[in-house]
């Protein structure tokens, strides 16, 4: 650990470029190596970002953790609040942040040194509503670097054309929050939230950014370490939550965006329903009462199923059509294998 900066001998930078929000739930084990990896940063020479520890009432000894590191780092403000889910907890750090940008970390992950310089340099040289990032996903027996191409791609000025181009179509990791740093204006402006109560929020959030975003850039190195397979973690234990709730949020955005006919438009819900048909195809993981939960969610959301990224998709509209979506769904489920 770094030695401490005691808050009384510094006083807040007047302007603030980052404000990183990690959300805390019951995450003793792995929040110290999260939080030591953003305060490395300030040995990098960069200051003007804060840390907002949002304990989203933790019954480990996390808020002790937050509120320890919020009494000996100045950048550090830990807040607890009752337990309301992952968005709530965002949703209360967006609201309680005072930076240009906003980066989320998840507080089982990690980041490399020099990375907020890195983001600092590039948004004040090109400031812009978004810059991309890439992912490294951590697996209990490997590490795979996703979207190395990136680099490449980034050879071209990244026009917002290009930029839905990539986060919609080239992109491994479309919809995650944590790999796009956004402008705080852009959230305020447009009223930007994670949605609460729901699994998969990241791809509304993500949806909706990159429908209100005009400008982009985009940084190619490897930074943010995302932490996967963990035992414990909720979207990797519950299943028919998984599928409904992402039907359930292309269903909204279908809804709010029925009358856009624009190239953007089309082409984030053609995205979402590469992810819609991408979780029916867990349906035979689902217990008897699960699946009738997904089929009455896919009945409820119909509409949505107009648009089929794919022959097989197209397969699976036509099947739905003539003999119900229980049945089509176990027809897609057979033609993915």
């Amino acid at each position: 650990m770094l030695p401490a900066v005691p808050k009384n001998d510094q006083q807040r930078d007047s302007y603030m470029m980052f404000s990183v929000i990690i959300p805390v739930y019951n995450m003793e084990q792995y929040l110290p190596e999260c939080i030591e990896s953003l305060v490395k940063q300030k040995s990098d020479s960069i200051d003007n970002y804060e840390i907002l520890l949002i304990d989203d009432g933790s019954t480990d000894r996390s808020p002790e953790l937050c509120d320890f590191y919020d009494s000996q780092y100045s950048q550090i403000h830990a807040f607890h609040k009752n337990n309301g889910g992952l968005s709530d907890a965002r949703n209360y750090g967006i609201d309680h942040s005072t930076g240009d940008y906003l980066i989320f970390i998840d507080s089982d992950d990690w980041i490399a040194p020099n990375a907020l310089k890195t983001f600092s340099r590039a948004l004040a040289d090109q400031p812009a509503d978004v810059l991309i990032t890439r992912l490294t996903e951590v697996y209990p027996e490997k590490v795979i670097q996703n979207d190395r191409s990136f680099e490449t791609y980034l050879q071209q000025p990244l026009t917002k054309e290009r930029a839905l181009e990539w986060e919609m179509i080239k992109s491994q990791n479309t919809w995650p929050a944590v790999k796009t740093i956004v402008s705080h204006r852009l959230i305020e402006d447009n009223q930007i939230r994670f949605m609460n109560g729901m699994l998969h929020e990241d791809m509304d959030w993500t949806a909706h950014i990159c429908m209100c975003a005009d400008t982009y850039i985009g940084s190619g190195i490897e930074w943010y370490y995302h932490r996967m397979m963990r035992s414990g973690s909720i979207t990797s234990s519950i299943k028919g939550k998984n599928i409904t709730d992402t039907v359930k949020i292309a269903g909204k955005f279908f809804e709010e965006t029925k009358d856009d006919h624009s190239y953007k438009a089309k082409l984030i819900r053609k995205r979402m329903m590469r992810s819609v048909y991408a979780k029916l195809n867990e349906l035979k993981k689902c217990t008897l009462e699960e699946q009738k939960d997904v089929i009455h969610t896919v009945k409820e959301n119909k509409r949505i199923f107009a648009v089929a990224p794919g022959m097989k998709y197209k397969v699976f509209v036509m099947a739905m059509k003539l003999i119900g979506p229980k049945a089509a769904i176990s027809i897609l489920n057979r033609i993915n294998g």
